[in-house]
């Protein structure tokens, strides 16, 4: 509700959004970007994403929380970018 008026309603998907609880995270047409900084809160490290376009790119699909690792090397293999492991726990990805 804003400026007097109701905004569209619109269908929601709940089991998609409330997949997190099940250690699953959809995507449909997310960024890149998106994506990391979801996998950012299971990482026991920090996740660096330094390619703005590599960032922009869209991104579908489910994948485990449990295993953010797993998850960027799927991801990888279809992107195609580089990803860096350095002191332990900072992933670099360009």
């Amino acid at each position: 509700y804003g400026e007097g008026s109701a905004e569209t309603l619109h269908a929601v998907d709940s089991e998609a959004q409330l997949a997190w609880r099940q250690g699953w995270l959809n995507y449909y047409k997310a960024t890149l970007a998106e994506v990391v900084q979801d996998l950012g809160r299971y990482y026991p490290g920090r996740i660096v994403l330094l390619n703005d376009e590599l960032a922009a790119r869209r991104v579908s699909g489910s994948f485990p929380s449990k295993d953010p690792q797993a998850v960027l090397s799927s991801l990888q293999g279809v992107l195609g970018f580089e990803q860096h492991k350095v002191l332990g726990h900072l992933i670099i990805l360009r």
